[in-house]
């Protein structure tokens, strides 16, 4: 009796550490896609809550300007591995863990690319502070639990 305790509480305490390497690996890649976001936009761009009509009007003409850089087969979406090799491109050495979270929380239609305007509005929210809260209703929505 004494070892079958033993037994369980090792089983515990395997379950709640990989919890935490879950829990860690989802920050890992929200820190992740903010650093993508941030050398995407070029070090000109402040993260504000207040845009202005005329900063929206520039952001989304500059989300155009990147899409396209990165739309290298001219199809009009995004791939993954377009996404992978602009990231590459950035100098940026990013986990393809981070990378497939980032596409699965762009790509708000399930077609596993990334269209022009899921990546407008992706920059948009991560610009004005509410990539954090993309993220979390993406999870929340794949998963039945929340995060908090």
């Amino acid at each position: 009796e004494e070892r079958y305790r033993e037994m369980m509480k090792q089983i515990s305490i395997q379950m709640e550490l990989e919890k935490l390497v879950h829990v860690q690996k989802k920050l890992d890649a929200f820190q992740g896609i903010r650093d993508i976001t941030s050398a995407l936009l070029g070090p000109g761009y402040q993260f504000r809550e207040d845009l202005s009509e005329s900063d929206l009007h520039a952001l989304h003409k500059r989300a155009n300007e990147i899409f396209l850089k990165v739309d290298k087969d001219g199809s009009g979406e995004i791939s993954f591995e377009e996404l992978t090799s602009a990231v590459s491109e950035l100098g940026l050495d990013v986990d393809d863990d981070v990378l497939k979270v980032m596409m699965d929380v762009i790509d708000v239609d399930g077609s596993q690319t990334i269209s022009e305007y899921e990546f407008s509005v992706f920059l948009q929210t991560a610009v004005t502070g509410e990539l954090v809260q993309m993220c979390k209703d993406h999870i929340n929505n794949k998963r039945r639990g929340s995060i908090k």
